[in-house]
């Protein structure tokens, strides 16, 4: 019997209320369907683990990243992701990018599949390659 077992802590599935769809269908001229987000306890944990440095930050910005993203956007490398982005005022000055599934669990739920921070070059240069768009929100004043 192997006695040596890696400790693994457990990571409880979050969720983080509805997606904003019309900001997200504006901004990528797409038609999701409305739904709820949620982490998966196997994402909670790739944040936490994969991402350590930036684990505060986005756990606590993440619903509001979800709700009010400054900026919406599409990589060319995640065909079946979409990306939100929040810029908030964190200790280290970078920004929250939620990466979120398009295709909906069996509850009709959009999945979070990362979050970690970017810097403000990285911003940059996605805004410049139009892969990151400002969100159309409904009230763009807030």
């Amino acid at each position: 019997m192997n006695t040596r077992r890696k400790y693994r802590r457990c990571y409880e599935p979050v969720d983080l209320g509805a997606l904003p769809v019309d900001a997200v269908n504006r901004t990528l001229q797409t038609e999701l369907e409305p739904g709820e987000v949620r982490m998966s306890a196997a994402a909670h944990r790739h944040m936490a683990e994969d991402h350590p440095a930036d684990y505060a930050t986005c756990f606590a910005e993440l619903p509001r990243a979800i709700a009010d993203p400054d900026f919406v956007g599409q990589s060319p490398r995640h065909a079946h992701n979409f990306e939100l982005v929040k810029r908030v005022r964190a200790a280290n000055q970078r920004i929250v990018l939620v990466a979120l599934g398009l295709d909906r669990d069996e509850r009709g739920r959009y999945r979070v599949r990362s979050c970690y921070t970017i810097d403000w070059s990285d911003l940059d240069r996605r805004r410049a390659s139009g892969h990151l768009r400002p969100s159309a929100r409904q009230n763009p004043g807030r």
